[in-house]
C-alpha cells in the first residue's frame, strides 16, 4: 500500500514538474527565417575603414561608383552566382558564421555579413578592411 501511495506521489510530483517548466520557460519559437539574400542590390556605399594604413582600393572603388550615373548593382541570382554589372562570379553563403564567400578564377574573398534585414545588407571584407553597403532594390 505504501509503495502505491508512493508510486502515485512520484508519478504527481513529476507531471507538475513537467507542466511547469513548459509554463515558466515557454514553448521555443522555431519559426527562425533562414538568411535570404537572393534578389537585386544596389551598392549604395564603399567604405575604407582601416587605421593603420590607408588603401586606395576604397577610394579607387568609390571613384568608380560616383562616376556613373547608375548605381552598381549586385544580382545574386541562385545559390552560387553572383552577377555585379554584367560580371558574373561565384558564391558560397555561409549562414551559419553568416559570411559570403565569393569565388573569382584565383582568389576568394570572404564577405561577414554585419547587418542584415529585408531592405538593406552591410558586408565587410577583412582582407582589404572595406564596408559594402547595399540596398535592396
Amino acid at each position: 500500500m505504501k509503495s502505491k501511495i508512493l508510486a502515485v506521489a512520484l508519478f504527481t510530483a513529476a507531471s507538475i514538474l513537467l507542466a511547469s517548466c513548459d509554463w515558466l520557460f515557454g514553448k521555443k519559437n522555431n519559426n527562425i527565417q533562414p538568411l535570404s539574400i537572393k534578389g537585386k542590390w544596389a551598392i549604395e556605399s564603399i567604405i575604407d575603414s582601416s587605421q593603420s594604413q590607408k588603401n586606395s582600393l576604397g577610394l579607387l572603388a568609390f571613384s568608380m561608383l560616383s562616376k556613373d550615373s547608375v548605381m552598381s548593382t549586385a544580382d545574386f541570382v541562385n545559390d552560387s552566382l553572383l552577377v555585379v554589372d554584367k560580371d558574373s562570379i561565384a558564391y558560397h553563403l555561409d549562414s551559419n558564421i553568416a559570411t559570403i564567400f565569393v569565388k573569382d578564377d584565383t582568389t576568394t574573398l570572404a564577405l561577414n555579413i554585419k547587418l542584415h534585414t529585408d531592405s538593406s545588407m552591410l558586408l565587410y571584407a577583412t582582407n582589404d578592411s572595406l564596408y559594402y553597403q547595399l540596398k535592396r532594390k
